[in-house]
């Protein structure tokens, strides 16, 4: 019969093996579901699942196993291309993700979340073609969940005082440049991968966000 230390002691030990392990679960977060509906918290758990199978080599389920996987993502991309052009600043980020495979997920996701979080902007090519991008709102119920959990991660706070200061910016004509993305921004990610706290799964659901948004690309 166990007795009372023993008891105590199997306790302490599921209860560091939970702390290290993490969790990989969004769907009963309570931060997420703060300003989320129990939908949408599993869409962002999709983004999450999608984002961590395109660049993980192997199965990664366990949180432990996953957080490896960003914090090598993270460090490969912790560099700057050199430019032939002073005047261009030019940057290193991989795009692990199959041709095709992003937007067919994107068409998948509640249309509610998806204009919580991004904005669509279309651009007109040479050849007449239309490629469709997005960019982060600075408004919103997800601009609201970073504030959040900005309370928590000054580089998360960050992050989401840059996205609201670039939506403040204009074109030459006047017209405010809503998810517009600016270089400044790109590299605090880019070039601070160890201010982000991967081993927290709701860091990874904003560097998912914050890529598949770089990434998307879609010709309409």
């Amino acid at each position: 019969m166990l007795n009372y230390r023993t008891i105590i002691f199997a306790l302490s030990v599921c209860f560091l093996l939970v702390s290290c392990n993490g969790n990989t679960d969004l769907t009963s977060d309570e931060l997420i579901l703060e300003h989320f509906s129990k939908n949408e918290a599993n869409n962002l758990q999709e983004i999450h699942e999608f984002f961590t199978r395109e660049i993980c080599t192997i199965d990664d389920t366990d949180n432990s196993s996953q957080a490896s996987c960003y914090e090598e993502f993270l460090d490969y991309n912790d560099k700057e291309l050199p430019s032939s052009d002073p005047n261009i600043e030019s940057i290193r980020i991989k795009d692990p993700i199959r041709p095709g495979r992003q937007v067919e997920f994107f068409e998948k996701l509640d249309t509610n979340l998806f204009d919580e979080i991004w904005i669509r902007h279309y651009y007109k090519r040479d050849d007449s073609t239309t490629t469709v991008t997005i960019g982060i709102k600075s408004s919103g119920r997800y601009i609201d969940f970073l504030a959040a959990l900005g309370n928590e991660y000054e580089s998360i706070e960050q992050y989401k005082n840059n996205i609201i200061s670039d939506s403040k910016l204009k074109t030459t004509d006047g017209r405010v440049l809503e998810g517009f993305m600016t270089m400044k921004t790109q590299k605090h990610v880019l070039n601070n991968p160890d201010e982000f706290d991967v081993h927290d799964v709701k860091i990874r659901l904003v560097l998912a966000i914050h890529y598949l948004t770089l990434f998307y690309d879609k010709e309409v």
